[in-house]
């Protein structure tokens, strides 16, 4: 598991930011998606609606392949947490539909700003310190996304 706990002040966007995300990915909106980390290569959407993902995960030199189907949630095992009360839940698997992980990325409106409890499961052979290192990774997309959702018109 990795897992961080951001809180993004001033942006208080807890219900509007999975909206958001799943707005600029129905659009293809692929800048919307690499200008949140400079460890994104490619997002962009597949013909089945599933999105495309290369980056570089976990601190990794070499960019990760991945199509990440979001609401398909059935192989993810974080529990929700009734504290938050949006969510982003997916798959993530191979070009071969092998299941790679899931995330459940949490959020909550909190003293005008937005906090987030993100969460990726890696396949159990990720070593821990790229495990670790995804956390900057996620800490940097989602404080991005929070301030992207913030400032795009309601």
């Amino acid at each position: 598991m990795c897992q961080v706990e951001i809180f993004v002040p001033d942006c208080a966007v807890a219900e509007r930011l999975p909206v958001w995300y799943m707005g600029r990915a129905e659009a293809d909106d692929e800048a919307a998606f690499l200008a949140a980390c400079p460890d994104h290569h490619i997002f962009r959407l597949t013909p089945d609606g599933r999105q495309e993902v290369w980056e570089t995960t976990g601190g990794s030199p070499l960019a990760s392949r991945f199509f990440f189907t979001m609401d398909e949630s059935d192989t993810v095992v974080t529990s929700a947490d009734p504290s938050y009360l949006f969510q982003m839940a997916g798959t993530a698997r191979l070009a071969d539909g092998t299941v790679l992980g899931g995330v459940r990325h949490q959020f909550r409106e909190e003293g005008g700003g937005t906090r987030a409890l993100l969460t990726v499961e890696f396949p159990w052979l990720m070593p821990q310190a790229s495990v670790a290192a995804h956390r900057w990774h996620m800490a940097c997309e989602f404080s991005q996304w929070v301030e992207a959702a913030a400032a795009s018109p309601r």
